[in-house]
């Protein structure tokens, strides 16, 4: 309901017919609002405005508000026979404008009122407040000046109010772009979740194709991504990383992403939004938002981007947010091929690491050369008992450098308790998983027919299985369950 609201006739043909004048309909609807938005309650304004209709009323209303306190009441009344005057010059105004406009009083009852609650929020009335009502006093009755000298025909009112509303409309544009310039002012802006880590070995190879496929080109012609995908613990997050905290200069913005879940995908979204500078959710309004403002941002604001989305397992997550722009470069990582390939023609098979680079790799981590022939031979089963994975290589790497192991101490204790020294490995510097926690992972995302394949393959030597033993239908596998060895599609 707005308090303020005026019914408007019809016809506007003759002032006799009380025609509303629209600018003063629009003055008085937007003076109801701002009251509202300053916590003014509707049932305030209609005591304090509409029920005064002449000086007289609002001089016999105010005197209620005098202090209690005595010794401010002589200030108050000394107050209030300064204003008995001022008010008495507006009475000409307010009758004026009502003859004028066709009001029927609104415009008087809106001065009158508003005077009222002046008073009412600013006692003890100061000098200063009395000082700008004298200054209104003097002002307004000029408006009688102007409405004989330029009568309000229905035309000019018309453009007046065509003119507020642009005015308006140019303001909230103002301020659209000075929040803009706002989010400008904080860039450059990087999420990034990790530091360089100065453990980071063995992958120059593959850093340098990040860098040839995703650099940004001064023409920008295309949106660039790359994927990696590879096994638990190879390193991926590892490698997407180092080229985010090695290239932020190329960028004006990198953002990290964990794509694991759509949750997981909003939080990271609404943090980089606050993080821009655009600002906070509202009241009562979930994360989602922040997605598309980000998107929206990255379109239009034509300033370079990194994404990393980073262990993707349902590439549709990726959808919501996906860039239009082509200022931007993008990193998937990812265990499964099949996702790799979603978005991008550039795939990259991140794998362990070969004998010559892991053995280089392994002594750099433990920051300890082989002491004697021995112990070379001890570090290279220890490599390949490992697999060049590098994730094993870093835990027991800090494994032998925390207990001051030998290469051939770590062998004989690694063979007599493998399952418990593994057990014990906490997750390294920049990574949340351990050796264990991946390899539950990838368990658990297993589908039926792998995870009994795995089970099958758990009974052979661990190297060098030939695929014919189970796939050659001479083999006489005749086990429902295991139907699928012969199907080409699988």
């Amino acid at each position: 309901m707005n308090s303020g609201a005026i019914a408007r006739p019809t016809q506007r043909s003759s002032r006799n017919e009380r025609y509303v004048s629209p600018i003063w309909q629009a003055a008085i609807d937007k003076y109801f609002e701002e009251l509202r938005k300053e916590g003014v309650k509707e049932s305030a304004i209609d005591q304090d405005l509409w029920s005064i209709h002449s000086p007289n009323d609002l001089l016999q209303q105010i005197q209620d508000l005098a202090p209690m306190d005595t010794s401010l009441s002589g200030s108050w009344m000394g107050s209030l026979r300064r204003l008995e005057p001022i008010l008495l010059s507006l009475n000409d105004f307010a009758a004026v404008i009502t003859l004028a406009l066709g009001m029927n009083g609104q415009v008087a009852a809106v001065i009158w009122g508003s005077i009222r609650l002046i008073l009412k929020f600013a006692q003890p009335v100061s000098p200063e407040l009395l000082d700008m009502f004298e200054e209104l006093g003097r002002a307004l009755p000029r408006f009688r000046q102007y409405e004989q000298e330029l009568p309000m025909t229905h035309s000019l009112e018309d453009a007046l109010l065509n003119t507020e509303s642009k005015t308006a409309e140019t303001v909230e544009a103002i301020k659209d772009l000075q929040a803009s310039q706002h989010i400008e002012m904080k860039l450059p802006c990087y999420m990034i979740p990790y530091g360089l880590n100065v453990k980071f070995f063995g992958r120059s190879v593959e850093t340098e194709v990040l860098k040839r496929s995703l650099q940004p080109e001064s023409d920008f012609e295309r949106l660039k991504v790359i994927a990696v995908y590879g096994t638990g613990g190879v390193g991926k997050t590892q490698l997407a990383l180092h080229y985010a905290n090695t290239s932020m200069e190329l960028y004006d913005v990198v953002i990290w992403i964990p794509a694991e879940t759509q949750i997981k995908v909003t939080q990271a979204l609404s943090e980089f939004a606050k993080k821009l500078g655009m600002g906070k959710a509202e009241a009562g309004e979930d994360d989602y938002p922040s997605i598309q403002r980000v998107k929206d941002w990255l379109n239009t604001s034509r300033k370079t981007f990194l994404l990393i989305f980073d262990n993707v397992e349902h590439h549709d997550l990726l959808e919501q947010i996906w860039p239009a722009s082509n200022r931007g470069s993008i990193i998937i990582t990812c265990r499964s091929h099949s996702v790799a390939s979603k978005r991008t023609t550039e795939v990259m098979h991140l794998q362990c690491f070969s004998a010559q680079t892991g053995m280089d790799v392994f002594y750099s981590l433990t920051g300890r050369q082989p002491s004697s022939e021995a112990d070379a031979l001890a570090a290279e089963e220890l490599f390949q008992l490992l697999g060049g994975l590098p994730l094993a290589m870093v835990q027991l790497s800090e494994f032998m450098t925390d207990g001051e192991f030998s290469y051939c101490e770590l062998l004989n204790l690694f063979k007599k308790s493998a399952k418990r020294i593994l057990a014990r490995l906490g997750a390294p510097i920049q990574y949340e998983h351990t050796l264990g926690t991946v390899w539950d992972v990838s368990f658990e995302r297993l589908s039926t027919e792998s995870r009994t394949l795995l089970l099958i393959l758990t009974f052979f030597d661990p190297d060098l299985i030939p695929e014919s033993i189970l796939s050659n239908k001479r083999a006489g596998i005749t086990d429902p369950a295991l139907q699928f060895l012969f199907d080409d599609l699988e």
